[in-house]
């Protein structure tokens, strides 16, 4: 159904408020500081923290695919709505962990499970939402537009996290916090019920055709073999570089928490720009600079080490370069997984492409809390005359395959630009 010029307005509002009411909820698990701490406070080890930041990569690896069937069943709405009264339920679960006594790291685990297996749904339907009043021509300014706001508002919720922690507050503050994000998530399907979505479907979900049309689509399987291979490293940096920080660096809590804010700051700079540099650039050059921006970032991680001068700031601007290409990336996975996504086909193609990007995010996510639950790696050894840390050791490995990831960029479309496939970038 075509909207007029007004109607796509009014909905991208709409669209764009409705990401005020989850991100907040979303930013505390991708930013990983805040469950990790709070997974300390509770008394878990390291290890159970890095693993709790890798289920709802998990979950979107296993059950995307089979998502999509059930967003194509029950609709694009009701999807959402399931979402948004669950993931508040599990915030909620989440927020009496402290009352349970022993039982509070799984409590907490609970919810972070429940909470990424049912946040599934909404990261199925929402880019198929998008598809119904989205032109091609305006994504790069609208998700840059979108996530420059809600960045914005992430920002100054983790910058007052952080004032709140430099406080040493009780662990009652940070139920609070958990409680309140979990009740703002209800105000997403006030906001999505107000805009167009795909019904429905009336015949029988076909998964194994769907699944063969993307799987012939040979510009979204490269791009998701990328992705895949990309958020494999890519996943491992600000978990590693927040117990870094935590445990070799000795960094406070608040200290850590701005650093985070960094990240964020560097989130809603590049926001500001996507757009236009993606115009200016085009598709090819602006995912070769964000792959590069992200090796830059990491070599700033691998730099720091103790007693070193001016390690809060370096540590700072490597987050905050790290959040530049985060931002970057978003954009870039948002767009291309758009224009690659058949019509007819679009919630299995983008449920494909994000089944990938979470392997990859599940994979280094998971590997690390192997490695870092084994005990394999000593704490302290010298390289050649450098004193090596096991954290600068594992960056320095996710070093190595961001730069070895470089040639797996000939397999995007937007590098190769030439498709007998279905591609469309505008």
């Amino acid at each position: 159904m075509e909207y007029s010029e007004q109607e796509c307005k009014r909905f991208g509002r709409y669209a764009i408020t409705s990401t005020f009411f989850g991100c907040l909820g979303e930013q505390l698990y991708a930013s990983n500081s805040f469950f990790i701490l709070y997974m300390v406070m509770l008394g878990s080890s390291e290890s159970t923290a890095m693993f709790s930041t890798s289920l709802k990569s998990w979950a979107l690896l296993l059950l995307m695919i089979p998502a999509a069937g059930l967003i194509s069943r029950i609709g694009t709405k009701l999807a959402i709505a399931v979402d948004a009264f669950v993931v508040c339920g599990s915030f909620v679960l989440m927020a009496l962990a402290p009352f349970v006594g022993k039982y509070a790291q799984p409590l907490v685990l609970t919810g972070i499970f429940t909470y990424s297996l049912v946040n599934i749904l909404y990261s199925g339907a929402w880019y198929p939402v998008l598809s119904c009043f989205l032109k091609p021509a305006e994504r790069g300014s609208f998700f840059g537009k979108m996530r420059f706001y809600y960045m914005f508002l992430n920002t100054a919720f983790i910058f007052v996290i952080s004032c709140i922690l430099d406080k040493k507050p009780p662990i009652w503050v940070m139920q609070l916090i958990l409680l309140l994000v979990g009740v703002l998530y209800l105000g997403r399907k006030f906001c999505i019920d107000r805009m167009p979505s795909l019904p429905p479907s009336p015949h029988r979900y076909d998964l194994k055709k769907s699944l063969s049309i993307s799987l012939r689509n040979t510009p979204l399987v490269g791009f998701s073999f990328y992705i895949c291979f990309y958020t494999l490293a890519g996943s491992m940096v600000i978990p590693l570089s927040v117990l870094y920080m935590k445990t070799s660096l000795n960094f406070s809590e608040s200290t850590i928490m701005l650093v985070t804010t960094a990240w964020m700051a560097g989130f809603i700079c590049a926001y500001a720009v996507v757009g236009k540099l993606m115009k200016v650039m085009g598709h090819k050059w602006f995912q070769v600079l964000n792959h590069t921006i992200t090796v830059v970032s990491v070599i700033g991680f691998c730099c720091a080490a103790p007693g070193m001068r001016f390690l809060v700031p370096l540590m700072a601007v490597s987050t905050f370069i790290n959040g530049l290409c985060g931002a970057f990336f978003t954009c870039i996975f948002s767009v291309e997984m758009m224009a690659s996504a058949r019509p007819g086909n679009k919630v299995m193609a983008m449920a494909f492409c994000t089944t990938f990007s979470s392997l990859g995010t599940a994979i280094g996510r998971t590997l690390l809390t192997l490695i870092l639950a084994s005990g394999i790696l000593c704490d302290k050894w010298m390289l050649g005359t450098m004193l090596m840390d096991k954290y600068q050791f594992l960056l320095l490995g996710v070093l190595v395959m961001l730069i070895f990831f470089y040639l797996l960029l000939l397999l995007c479309p937007s590098v190769i630009s030439k498709h007998r496939d279905y591609y469309r970038p505008s």
